[in-house]
C-alpha cells in the first residue's frame, strides 16, 4: 500500500503542496520586517557536502540491519525546474531481517502463543472491567446506607431518611471475597502478554552502557529466571487448590469453595508457564543462533509469508 503510492511523484507533490502552503506563512514574516536569507547554489552545495557523511553512515547502518530492496534510481523535473532524484528503497519485510526466523512453522508456533497471549490478556482485561464495576457499585451503596443512617439527612427529612434506608441499599454482599479472588486470576491472565512482549518493569540504569553481546546473555538469563519463577508458583497453586479442596474451606460471607479462586488462578498460571517455556526457549535460541522467534514488544506478531 505504501510502496503505491510514494515514489516520485509523491514526492513531486508533496514539496509542491509544501511551497504552496509556506508562502502565506513566509510573506507575513517578511511583512512583519524579518529577514528571510536564502542559501546561494554554492552555499546549498556546502552543506550537502556537510550532510553527505550523515547520509553514508545511514545507508551503512540500514545495510546492516538487513537486505535493502530497492529499485532503480528515479530521476525526473520537479516543482519550479528542480531536478529531483529519487531513489526507490524499500524497508526490507520482516523475514528478510538478519535473526528473524523465516521457518513457517516456528512462525505459527509464535502465532500461536500469541493469540493464546492475547486471549488472556483480553479475558482478563473484561474480568478486571467486572471487578471494578462491583467495587463502583458496592461503594455507592455503602455511601447511600451511611447517608441514610445518618443524622444530617434525618435532620433534614426523617421520611427521606427512613425511606433511604428501607430500599436495602448497601455494599454489595461479599465483594472483598469476590475482588480477592477475581484480581488475582486477571494477575496470572495478565502474565502471559507481558511475558510474551517483554512488558515487564525493568531497571536499566547501567544496561545503556554494557556491550550488546553482555545484554542479549543478561536477557536471556532473566527470561529464563522469571519463567523458572512463574512455573514455581503455577506448582504452589496446584499444591495450595489441593488443599483447599481436601479441608473443603469456604469464604466467610458468600460460603463459596476457595479453591474455585485457586483454580481459576492455577488455569492462568499454567497458561502463562507455557507461554515462559517458549520464551525461554526461543531466547536461548535467539543467543545461541542470533534467531529471533519473540514479537517487537510494541508490535504485531509475525505472518508466515
Amino acid at each position: 500500500m505504501i510502496d503505491s503510492n510514494s515514489g516520485l511523484e509523491f514526492s513531486a507533490f508533496a514539496g509542491k503542496k509544501m511551497q504552496e502552503d509556506d508562502a502565506g506563512p513566509r510573506q507575513a514574516a517578511i511583512d512583519m520586517g524579518n529577514n528571510i536569507i536564502e542559501l546561494t547554489p554554492e552555499q546549498a552545495a556546502k552543506w550537502k557536502e556537510a550532510a553527505q557523511g550523515t547520509i553514508d553512515a545511514w545507508i551503512a547502518e540500514m545495510d546492516e540491519k538487513g537486505p535493502r530492496r530497492s529499485g532503480p534510481v528515479q530521476a525526473g523535473a520537479g516543482t519550479d525546474g528542480v531536478q529531483l532524484i529519487v531513489p526507490t528503497i524499500l524497508p526490507p519485510r520482516k523475514s528478510e531481517l538478519p535473526g528473524v526466523s523465516s521457518d513457517r512453522n516456528e512462525i505459527m508456533l509464535l502465532n500461536l502463543m500469541d493469540r493464546l497471549a492475547r486471549a488472556m490478556a483480553i479475558l482478563g482485561g473484561l474480568v478486571l472491567t467486572a471487578l471494578i464495576a462491583l467495587t463502583c457499585v458496592s461503594v455507592l451503596g455503602r455511601g447511600l446506607n451511611t447517608l441514610g443512617h445518618s443524622a444530617f439527612l434525618t435532620s433534614l427529612s426523617e421520611a427521606a431518611a427512613k425511606a433511604l434506608t428501607a430500599t436495602g441499599v448497601g455494599p454489595v454482599s461479599g465483594d472483598f471475597e469476590l475482588v480477592e479472588a477475581g484480581i488475582s486470576f486477571t494477575i496470572f491472565a495478565f502474565l502471559p502478554i507481558c511475558q510474551l512482549r517483554g512488558a515487564h518493569a525493568t531497571v536499566d540504569v547501567f544496561a545503556n552502557s554494557f556491550p550488546r553481546w553482555l545484554n542479549r546473555f543478561l536477557m536471556t538469563f532473566w527470561e529464563v529466571l522469571l519463567s523458572a519463577l512463574i512455573i514455581l508458583i503455577t506448582w504452589r497453586l496446584y499444591v495450595g487448590m489441593e488443599d483447599k479442596m481436601r479441608y473443603g474451606e469456604t469464604t466467610f460471607i458468600l460460603q463459596f469453595p476457595v479453591w474455585w479462586a485457586y483454580g481459576l488462578s492455577f488455569a492462568a498460571a499454567v497458561i502463562a508457564s507455557v507461554v515462559a517455556v517458549y520464551c525461554a526457549i526461543a531466547r536461548i535460541a535467539a543467543y545461541v543462533t542470533g534467531q529471533d522467534l519473540t514479537p517487537d514488544a510494541e508490535g504485531e506478531s509475525i505472518e508466515p509469508a
